[in-house]
């Protein structure tokens, strides 16, 4: 039985998680790479001939996956790459670090998680996920039994907001990056599928601590300061849909980034919310949004944490996508056709 909870108002007191730590640099998995820069006709201002710019730019690479992921390990204190999930050397070569893998808090290691193939899917499951990967079709699928991992570490739900959740997340850092004030449009495009959120231990159920959230996070830069700030693009929250843009710092638990969160209105791209069950195409534009996130960021408090940010430099590098559970549940999702595309 699935148990979607509408409490609307139990949405600002949990704060959206840890957003999977602290944005990853490609070289904790021991592939040597360059930091990537914003690819802007006017990011080297001495130099006496401007290379092409190219007009489009895919940041996403390899949308399907194709090179396998590398998993990471089961905590966020010093997190680093555990397992090549290469699909048992199916996997298409690769020179660098381009897909990871988040399990924080897991007590199931998925690097002992076995591997089989079936029906055009690569498959690693343990006792309390499931990982299925479609190269063809570019499709990801997960699944995650909080409950049986919180019975294993705690023996039962968690009941103290001090104690960390489960997590199942993909991430990337951005081989190139662009100047997001010479963009005319960045395009966000996927489509996914929440097939499963079946609730358990309902006894015990405290909206305000316990949630099932499916969300994609971006980092947004500013070439003049060190800081950063979270862009968030909630797609689920077994409480309801967070209708309108939201705010608040990653702060308080083990693995906070002490950074801005800014989530957009589930209303401007999802108007009609998400159901269990059914498919969705995502397509949306985040120039505004973003634009929107740096005024909040930079006047919204007394001490504002973007406070000096300008515009012309500010810039994405980075992306989480998938599941945080706080609560006791059992989720599957599946997600697909993903494309990051800057126009200029």
């Amino acid at each position: 039985m699935h148990h979607r909870l509408n409490c609307a108002l139990a949405l600002l007191a949990l704060p959206l998680a840890s957003c999977g730590g602290q944005p990853s640099s490609s070289s904790q998995s021991g592939e040597s790479t360059e930091d990537s820069q914003p690819a802007s006709s006017s990011s080297k201002e001495d130099s006496t001939q401007s290379s092409p710019v190219a007009s489009e730019v895919q940041l996403f690479d390899d949308a399907n996956f194709r090179t396998g992921l590398l998993l990471k390990s089961t905590s966020t204190t010093d997190a680093h790459v555990v397992k090549d999930l290469d699909y048992e050397g199916k996997a298409e070569p690769r020179d660098r670090t381009i897909w990871q893998m988040a399990q924080w808090w897991t007590p199931f290691d998925f690097q002992y998680a076995p591997y089989s193939y079936s029906d055009g899917y690569h498959i690693y499951q343990n006792e309390s996920r499931t990982l299925k990967v479609n190269t063809d079709k570019g499709e990801l699928g997960m699944q995650l039994n909080s409950w049986l991992e919180y019975q294993e570490r705690f023996g039962g739900s968690r009941t103290s907001s001090s104690q960390t959740w489960s997590h199942f997340l993909i991430e990337q850092n951005f081989s190139q990056s662009v100047l997001l004030s010479e963009l005319s449009s960045l395009r966000l495009s996927f489509d996914f599928q929440i097939k499963d959120v079946t609730l358990f231990d309902q006894e015990h159920y405290n909206p305000s601590m316990h949630a099932a959230q499916f969300i994609m996070y971006f980092t947004i830069r500013n070439l003049d300061f060190d800081n950063f700030f979270w862009f968030g693009v909630p797609l689920f929250d077994n409480r309801g849909n967070e209708g309108k843009p939201s705010y608040n710092i990653d702060q308080g638990f083990e693995g906070a980034t002490n950074s801005l969160i800014y989530r957009m209105g589930q209303n401007d791209f999802l108007p009609n919310g998400v159901e269990v069950g059914k498919k969705y195409t995502v397509d949306v534009d985040l120039i505004p949004f973003l634009q929107d996130a740096l005024i909040t960021g930079s006047t919204a408090t007394a001490n504002p944490p973007l406070a000096g940010w300008d515009w012309n430099k500010c810039y994405i590098d980075y992306m989480n996508a998938g599941w945080e559970l706080p609560g006791s549940f059992n989720i599957e999702s599946t997600l697909s056709r993903l494309s990051l595309l800057a126009v200029r």
